[in-house]
């Protein structure tokens, strides 16, 4: 069974075995967007499927009624446009002791540690709990994490 692991670094890391996944001690927490991925499948059962009805979810747009009034009233109207690889943020704290829950859509290593600090900046948050997808050990871990996620004071982390 794998315990706690911290190395002595600029950001405190913490390695957490499949048993203390859901622990506290982040604020936001990671996983890849990937079906193949256990902590996907594990994570949005205890979310009441909310990451796999996003998925089939259907923008509602605005009537035409209302881009018309808000013309006539010369109001500047933006819709925001999302596609399937956005990240998903849902509030964690009624289902898990966290504060944000984030997927992101897991294609290639570097772009996906960027998306993690660009969202974690935006979300401030300066823990986090990453589940890492298929395919990165620890080692390539630790080397991407100090290169991408130098910002944050503690990042743990649950190997796939």
């Amino acid at each position: 069974m794998l315990g706690v692991l911290w190395l002595n670094l600029e950001m405190n890391f913490q390695e957490l075995s499949k048993t203390n996944a859901f622990i506290e001690g982040s604020e936001l927490w990671i996983i890849p967007k990937d079906d193949s991925n256990f902590w996907q499948h594990q994570l949005d059962w205890y979310l009441n499927f909310r990451l796999n009805n996003t998925f089939h979810h259907e923008k509602n747009y605005l009537s035409e009624s209302i881009l018309e009034i808000a013309e006539n009233e010369e109001m500047d109207i933006k819709e925001m446009e999302c596609s399937p690889e956005c990240p998903k943020l849902l509030v964690g704290e009624h289902y898990f002791p966290c504060k944000y829950f984030l997927q992101i859509d897991f294609t290639e290593e570097d772009s996906w540690f960027e998306s993690i600090e660009l969202n974690r900046s935006m979300l401030q948050v300066q823990k986090a709990r990453v589940f890492l997808p298929q395919g990165i050990q620890r080692e390539r871990f630790f080397d991407l994490a100090k290169s991408k996620l130098s910002q944050m004071s503690e990042l743990s982390f649950v190997l796939a």
